[in-house]
């Protein structure tokens, strides 16, 4: 089969272009299949709208630093049928005028639209790529539809192939696990300097959580309601600390999200960064990693966490389970529970010695389990599957 993608017509579909965890994914799997495939590949971001505007994210940009072309399509988001529909016949469209052979969509808008639409725009195969995990989630009918037609189907976790063969009905056989790859980009910036940015001091302890704040999946708000508690408990033992939110965020959500704060009465202990294209120097400027997900597949802000060697206190979902091994559940806690992820920040970051024990073993964890090149090669032979 080698050479079986040269020349192959390939577009990456997101709903949108922004480097969030689908699209570090999606970003290092075009790099290979232009670099070391010979394809022809597209990003496209489908669902790009913003206040009537289509509007790139920065994941337009690491394209164009590699040379991959992109496209904003700003379809209709398929709130209604007519918007599906409308949503369908656009994309049916453009595959056919682009004559796309090969379609990889990322996320549930993305997955399911392309996988209506891969055989109506004349391509020749679509990968399903699932990054979600919802046990409570209940598939549509054109969702099932949409799975079921696609020949081959991903999952970066183990909890995700079982939520496609149960919730959308795809056939077993065609279900893969392929874990996300890790690659921490060089930091641009020092630990000092990050530091310095934030105005804080050098032995001040610094916790920081990394994920966008486009839907409620995150639970940003229980990580700000732990921190009303973890605030005083370091303040009694003398210890100062910040929390420090990566990610980025609607203008309407970052004004609910501040108000929430200030009803907390932790605004001044909290810095909104927004979308940060350093992300390795602000997490090598941090002491521990924060996530409070509802539900996930594997989450790339873990991931990335894990492989600049900080400690993680997280929800306790199976993809994360599937990230920290075995021996990193200890700080662990159900979904929703303040209380839970903040008994777990104070006492990592009141022991030096755990931080580091736990960050030593989150980097060899990556490195082990976590390989990109072993994630695009597994990805390139599936896709070459789909192919016959």
């Amino acid at each position: 089969m080698a050479g079986a993608l040269a020349g192959r017509r390939i577009v990456i579909a997101l709903p949108r272009l922004e480097l969030g965890g689908a699209g570090r994914q999606a970003l290092l799997l075009a790099r290979h299949l232009v670099v070391a495939e010979r394809a022809v590949v597209e990003v496209w971001g489908l669902g790009e709208e913003l206040d009537g505007f289509a509007r790139p994210g920065r994941l337009a940009g690491a394209c164009d630093a590699l040379g991959i072309r992109w496209r904003c399509l700003a379809l209709p988001q398929p709130l209604t049928w007519l918007k599906k529909a409308v949503s369908l016949a656009t994309f049916v469209r453009e595959l056919r005028h682009a004559r796309v052979e090969i379609l990889l969509p990322y996320t549930a808008w993305a997955n399911a639209l392309c996988g209506l639409a891969w055989r109506l725009g004349g391509a020749r195969a679509c990968v399903w790529s699932e990054r979600n995990a919802d046990p409570r989630y209940t598939a549509t009918l054109l969702q099932r539809a949409a799975a079921r037609s696609c020949p081959v189907l991903i999952a970066n976790s183990r909890c995700g192939v079982e939520c496609l063969i149960r919730q959308y009905g795809a056939r077993p056989s065609r279900v893969h696990y392929v874990p996300n790859g890790v690659e921490l980009a060089p930091a641009r910036s020092s630990r000092a300097a990050w530091r310095l940015r934030l105005g804080i001091h050098p032995t001040t302890l610094l916790v920081c959580m990394v994920a966008h704040f486009h839907t409620d999946q995150k639970d940003h708000g229980t990580v700000a309601r732990a921190w009303q508690r973890v605030a005083p408990q370091l303040a009694s033992r003398g210890r100062a600390a910040r929390l420090a939110f990566a990610g980025g965020a609607a203008a309407s959500t970052r004004t609910r999200f501040l108000a929430l704060l200030d009803d907390l009465g932790i605004r001044d202990q909290v810095e909104l960064l927004g979308e940060v294209s350093d992300v390795t120097g602000l997490l090598q400027a941090c002491d521990l990693a924060v996530f409070s997900s509802r539900f996930e597949g594997t989450p790339n802000g873990v991931l990335e966490s894990m492989a600049a060697g900080l400690p993680v206190v997280a929800t306790d979902l199976p993809g994360i389970r599937d990230a920290l091994g075995a021996a990193g559940t200890r700080f662990l806690c159900p979904v929703g529970d303040a209380a839970g992820l903040a008994h777990g920040i104070v006492t990592l970051l009141l022991d030096a010695a755990a931080r580091e024990a736990e960050g030593n073993r989150n980097r060899q964890r990556i490195a082990d389990h976590f390989s990109p090149a072993v994630m695009v090669e597994h990805t390139t032979r599936l896709i070459r599957d789909a192919l016959s």
